[in-house]
């Protein structure tokens, strides 16, 4: 049976009308943390709110982990014109038999209620 990793052998680089969705890199830090840090912000999340930088730079190092063994990692949802990372956005679950995903998502409250997840989402 596939796999969803199987899908992954390159992380694919997908593109909206205001995003680009690529690899998280140590050069998101600032951004990331800029929202992380937030309670609103990570409420539904399964991680917990980052209280320092450092707990963000272990997050990307998480994630980077997860590429290098190409596990499933998640897409860091850039703002294109801004050049900043504005959130990420990952499969959650994958069910090949029922042909089914469930993604899981987390964006700046900066940029909520623009439309930019249901931009993001319409790439799947």
């Amino acid at each position: 049976m596939t796999q969803i990793e199987d899908h992954f052998q390159e992380f694919p680089v997908l593109e909206t009308e205001r995003t680009r969705l690529r690899k998280i890199s140590y050069s998101d830090q600032d951004d990331m943390y800029g929202y992380c840090r937030f309670p609103m912000v990570s409420r539904y999340t399964v991680w917990d709110t980052h209280q320092s930088l450092d707990d963000t730079k272990a997050f990307i190092e998480f994630v980077l982990n997860r590429y290098d063994t190409q596990k499933v990692g998640p897409w860091g949802i850039e703002h294109k014109q801004a050049k900043k990372l504005i959130g990420s956005c990952s499969f959650v679950s994958w069910d090949n038999r029922n042909k089914r995903a469930e993604l899981g998502y987390v964006l700046s409250n900066e940029y909520w209620n623009q439309g930019y997840m249901s931009e993001v989402i319409g790439k799947f």
